[in-house]
């Protein structure tokens, strides 16, 4: 048997599918057959009143519950209806990226575990299943010994649930702890003897499930599911309370909504991205179009001169596209690539940039004023170059008549240094500060002409670096464009 079938004893299990969608419900009968090689019977239903008559009528060995069938609607009474026929029977809940919270109140509500319907495979599903059986068993194997045990006696009972992987306390009537089990323990972090005759401190209700927040002696936090349920201890009335760790859970809850809420972002990024493109794309490839066009008709006929100027447009339109894909793949890019920061030359760099932009310098006779010396810093120096450029071509392009450009560097001291480049230009006001570096937006054309990606580059890059972006200006005093770079130590 292979590692993902279900079990080193039992090589044929019978499942039960409830999963109104028809094609989804034959995909996961077919990943079940497939990961316990064949030996699976699965039978498929599509509303939960067929669920329920099918389990009365014959036992299966797992059930997995779509959780927004037609004749349910999300509701949790739903697995109780489920158990109340087939209390025996592990029920694992189906459900989509958006619904993690119904999940959650699925699992109290008796559900061993739960899958975010096209996040697994195979292997995961198996896995699912095996684990779920297991702790049905075990939950049904404890729920069994420990009436038996308590109804046997004190000691065999204290034998039993020292065993369980959940944790156990018996808490009397005063609210202090009389008995802890092993998992309680490790659950609490504490000793048995710094647990037994102190208040439990936390507020129960026999039959009502909760969740309870556990702060260790070393500080770490643990979750516990709680099931209280009334007992005698000693002759007198007490609760036993089961309490299982779903710290891991609750983890992977957390992650899964940082990454729906990514996943969002990107999607929305994704769209002004396609905007972009269509948008500043737009403009060069339709000059190039429209001269070439006019080439194409009156070649023979135009003059020598005006023919050189339609093709030197449509030159200069084919470099504004090759400009604006450059910027777009260095966007994506700096998402994706993996890079370690390593000590900066920012003479090297700066010197770099003005190499790139010395046609521009020297055509609006910009004044570039440069510090004498830079505070060492961690980066990406492909990256902090663009960075540079970015803020320098911006400062010339909309600094005053001649452009006045200063540069530097502060040595902070939060273990970063900060680096900018003041201009002598219109500045911004509050509104237009608000709208920078926001990706695919542009300002007003005095402000932002081009493609409106250049910060929206620079904040992705910093952000990528541990760093962060900013400006500062008024109306009529120029615009001071600043980033933050950790320290190199």
């Amino acid at each position: 048997m292979t590692t993902s079938s279900l079990g080193s004893q039992e090589t044929h299990i019978r499942a039960l599918i409830v999963e109104d969608d028809h094609l989804y419900a034959c995909i996961i009968g077919e990943m079940l057959k497939e990961g316990n090689q064949g030996a699976c019977e699965v039978t498929l239903t599509y509303t939960l009143a067929d669920a329920i008559g099918k389990l009365a009528a014959e036992p299966y060995d797992v059930l997995l519950l779509d959780m927004l069938l037609p004749d349910s609607e999300g509701d949790i009474g739903a697995i109780s209806r489920l158990q109340a026929v087939a209390p025996h029977t592990p029920i694992i809940m189906m459900t989509n990226m958006h619904n993690e919270a119904l999940a959650v109140l699925g699992l109290q509500a008796g559900a061993q575990d739960y899958l975010i319907k096209g996040q697994f495979r195979v292997q995961g599903l198996i896995r699912a299943i095996r684990y779920a059986r297991e702790r049905q068993r075990l939950r049904l194997a404890l729920e069994a010994s420990l009436r038996q045990e308590i109804a046997s006696g004190e000691e065999r009972f204290q034998r039993m649930i020292s065993e369980s992987a959940d944790g156990v306390l018996i808490v009397n009537q005063a609210g202090l702890v009389e008995f802890v089990n092993p998992a309680a323990e490790a659950l609490f972090g504490k000793p048995t003897a710094d647990l037994l005759g102190q208040p439990f401190g936390y507020t129960v209700q026999a039959g009502q499930t909760a969740e309870l927040r556990v702060e260790r002696p070393d500080g770490q936090i643990a979750i516990a599911e709680t099931r209280p349920v009334e007992t005698k201890w000693a002759g007198q009335p007490a609760l036993l309370i089961t309490l299982r760790d779903i710290t891991a859970h609750k983890r992977a809850e957390a992650a899964l909504r940082r990454y729906t809420l990514d996943l969002q972002a990107r999607n929305e990024e994704l769209d002004a991205f396609a905007h972009t493109v269509a948008h500043d794309l737009k403009t060069p490839l339709g000059v190039m179009l429209g001269f070439a066009e006019v080439l194409e008709l009156d070649y023979e006929t135009l003059p020598r001169e005006e023919m050189a100027n339609y093709l030197r447009n449509i030159a200069r339109s084919t470099r504004k596209a090759d400009y604006i894909i450059k910027e777009l793949l260095l966007l994506s890019s700096v998402r994706k690539e993996d890079v370690e920061p390593r000590p900066l030359d920012m003479f090297d760099i700066v010197g770099e940039v003005q190499e790139r932009l010395a046609q521009m310098i020297e055509l609006t006779h910009a004044q570039i004023i440069l510090p004498k010396e830079w505070p060492p810093a961690l980066g990406h120096a492909p990256w902090i170059e663009e960075v540079w450029a970015n803020y320098i071509s911006n400062a010339i392009k909309y600094g005053g008549s001649p452009p006045r450009v200063e540069i530097g560097a502060t040595h902070q001291n939060n273990g970063s240094a900060v680096f900018w480049v003041t201009d002598n230009g219109e500045g911004l006001s509050a509104a237009e500060r608000g709208r920078l570096f926001t990706p695919f937006t542009q300002l007003n054309k005095v402000r932002a002409q081009g493609n409106g990606l250049g910060l929206s580059i620079v904040r992705r890059i910093v952000d990528r670096l541990d760093g962060r972006v900013g400006v500062r200006s008024e109306p009529g005093q120029g615009s001071t464009f600043f980033f933050t770079l950790p320290i190199a130590q």
